[in-house]
């Protein structure tokens, strides 16, 4: 039985629709116990509309982004044993549960994270990429050397999203890093998460990125589809969600989707 609950936090900008969703996704697949902060930027009035109706909805704690590090640290300034990092287009798409790889990274102080973003099925980046990935070499309990293997992939430590590790060791990072976003966040944990040379993964990994629009302003060269976030918050304004059964067939063995259709129903 786990022996803390796990401290969730999504990021979100501009995209309440697809954070809706992201939601909708944990509720759905997450069975461990938890607690859930959303730190949201917004950039208009229409976008700030969006959350208030998610804050109607959910139960859950919104954060609205002041300083995204003092926000981030307000949040994770708890005795909780683990943190899981979200996005807005990320989905929980496979149960997480207590199970022998949970147990693993409980009771092995030297496995660095729980990698939900890639499992040992995932064998392309892109939907439809014929390019494969190189994988590392598992053991027998499912970790692996992120430090074996180069390639962009498999050989991150830790991210600020996608991947479940020890809280006090997250905080330890961010409380030492310098970060205007969460993209830039991510790389300041790649550089210093290298403490450790273990990380665990699940047969199937547990989580996709729905590549459906961009909303950082810092790495302008990530693939990503061409869904009109303005688009989106009028259909969420309009009283319209997005239809999470359809996208069951990500449940699949990649882990991007940047070509992605959404559906929708009158919530």
């Amino acid at each position: 039985m786990l022996n803390s609950t796990i401290s969730i936090v999504v990021f979100s900008k501009d995209r309440a629709c697809q954070l809706d969703l992201t939601l909708r996704s944990i509720i759905k697949y997450m069975k461990l116990p938890f607690t859930l902060s959303t730190i949201y930027l917004s950039t208009s009035d229409e976008f700030n509309a969006g959350y208030e109706i998610l804050k109607d909805l959910y139960k859950f704690e919104f954060i609205k982004q002041s300083n995204l590090k003092k926000d981030l640290l307000s949040v994770i300034d708890t005795d909780l044993k683990y943190y899981f990092g979200m996005c807005d287009d990320t989905l929980l798409i496979r149960n997480l549960e207590y199970d022998t790889i949970f147990e693993t990274f409980e009771n092995n102080q030297d496995i660095m994270t729980i990698n939900l973003r890639l499992g040992k099925n995932v064998f392309h980046n892109y939907f439809e990429d014929t390019v494969k990935i190189q994988q590392p070499k598992f053991n027998k309990d499912n970790t692996y050397d992120w430090r074996s293997i180069n390639n962009p992939h498999w050989n991150h430590p830790m991210t600020s999203y996608g991947h479940i590790c020890r809280l006090d060791e997250i905080k330890s990072i961010v409380e030492m890093s310098e970060f205007e976003n969460v993209n830039v966040l991510e790389n300041r944990i790649i550089n210093l998460a290298k403490y450790k040379s273990l990380n665990i993964c699940y047969d199937k990994h547990r989580t996709v990125e729905l590549c459906a629009n961009m909303v950082n302003t810092t790495h302008l060269t990530n693939i990503c589809g061409n869904i009109s976030i303005v688009d989106l918050n009028n259909r969420w304004l309009d009283g319209y969600r997005i239809n999470l059964e359809s996208l069951d067939y990500t449940i699949g063995n990649h882990q991007r989707f940047p070509n992605i259709e959404f559906k929708y129903y009158k919530r």
